[in-house]
């Protein structure tokens, strides 16, 4: 069947023609090129397999992406990171898609890869919860970032304290926020004296937070241990 094609640009719509023998058809091609929507990628754990996918919309499908500054071990496939970390810490992933007409957006997202004993310490946390019947707290990448720094903090001066006002580390779009910070032999047992304390317990579970982030340095045979709470993002 012969038929005829146009495209006429209108803002960043553009309204494509096609003359067919039936009749006449009118379509809409969205020539203002793509964008990354993916907003945040998974935490991963050292040493464990990290998956994550990206997604992104307008312009002409196909899309081909590409990224740089991903954590050793970690590759792009497609629109799929893969691999198992060989390091830890926080990486600003530079992610680039294209589609089939050559129109190209980029987009810089924070991948943070946790170490091992921030898993042991997430793991506990919502272990916890999951016995008392309540869903677990979804990890911040930068809350959990500030977390760890400040994890570091107490273990470089030896002193155990809070990181005051909460409000200088929690997001501005966070509508309440809490701390707990500990040391001790062992990841579980700073965990086991949260659950113990009146003080402290309250905020492993609360039905009102919603996200977390965990912080673990070890010092010699001592664990530091950050716990960050918000409400809301």
């Amino acid at each position: 069947m012969d038929g005829i094609v146009r495209c006429a640009r209108r803002g960043r719509w553009a309204l494509v023609l096609v003359f067919l023998m039936a009749g006449v058809g009118v379509v809409g091609c969205d020539l203002a090129g793509p964008q990354v929507s993916t907003a945040s990628l998974p935490i991963g754990t050292w040493g464990q397999a990290y998956a994550g996918s990206l997604s992104a919309r307008g312009g002409s499908s196909p899309y081909h992406w590409s990224a740089t500054g991903l954590p050793a071990g970690l590759r792009l496939d497609a629109n799929q990171i893969t691999g198992t970390p060989t390091g830890y810490g926080g990486y600003t992933v530079h992610l680039s898609v294209a589609d089939r007409l050559g129109h190209r957006a980029n987009r810089d997202l924070l991948l943070l890869i946790n170490n091992a004993d921030q898993g042991t310490a997430l793991g506990a946390l919502n272990g916890d919860r999951q016995s008392l019947h309540l869903p677990p707290l979804a990890e911040a990448s930068s809350i959990a970032m500030s977390a760890q720094a400040w994890a570091l903090h107490m273990a470089q001066t030896g002193a155990l304290a809070h990181d005051l006002p909460f409000s200088d580390w929690a997001p501005s779009c966070a509508r309440g926020y809490g701390e707990n910070v500990g040391t001790g032999a062992s990841v579980a047992a700073i965990e086991a004296a949260f659950m113990a304390s009146p003080h402290h317990r309250p905020q492993i579970v609360s039905t009102t937070f919603t996200q977390v982030g965990l912080g673990v340095v070890r010092s010699g045979n001592v664990y530091w241990v950050v716990q960050r709470f918000i409400v809301g993002c």
